[in-house]
């Protein structure tokens, strides 16, 4: 009675000869792409991902007129160029974005009944410190700050953020003093 040598391998060993049978015939049959690198010449031959330092990114200026752009759809686009979303090595922990002029602020169109039903908040962390003013008086007193408001909501909140924040410029008008960088006009 021989029953001892008839029996199945233990599910442990049984699964790697299995798995190195199966594996032997994908290496006959799977193209060369596929297959494993056999020698330490081709294991270097690998790629490399790349990170880019903060030292050797530039930053380009961009201008921007809002005339009759909507708020929202703007500042997606304002917080792509801020971010630096655009670029082929986009890092998201490194400060990759530019410089954005935004002019004629005051011309920033807000959809449907948001000119007099939209209120922006302030507290001043005192009891009953809640103020709400709604978006026609922020227009008259400071146009930018639509904008502003929008973009900084669209960013993470860390302090990455808030250097970034530093590098968008909104103007009421037409003019505006950067004309000495020779910002890239974007539609």
């Amino acid at each position: 009675m021989q029953r001892t040598a008839e029996r199945p391998p233990p599910a442990g060993k049984n699964r790697s000869l299995r798995h190195e049978v199966v594996s032997q015939q994908t290496a006959r049959t799977a193209p060369a792409l596929f297959r494993a690198p056999r020698h330490a010449a081709q294991k270097a031959r690998t790629m490399k991902t790349t990170q880019p330092k903060e030292s050797e990114v530039i930053h380009k200026w961009y201008l921007i007129d809002a005339t009759d752009k909507p708020a929202g759809r703007l500042a997606v686009d304002v917080c792509r160029l801020l971010r630096g979303r655009g670029k082929p090595d986009y890092t998201p922990h490194i400060d990759m974005g530019d410089f954005v002029v935004v002019t004629n602020c005051s011309k920033i169109k807000l959809t449907g009944r948001k000119e007099t039903g939209k209120t922006y908040a302030k507290y001043t962390r005192y009891q009953s410190g809640l103020t709400e003013t709604p978006a026609e008086k922020i227009r008259a007193k400071d146009p930018g700050y639509i904008l502003v408001h929008a973009v900084r909501g669209m960013l993470p909140k860390n302090r990455l953020s808030r250097q970034l924040i530093k590098r968008l410029k909104t103007y009421a008008g037409a003019e505006h003093p950067h004309a000495a960088q020779n910002p890239e006009v974007i539609g």
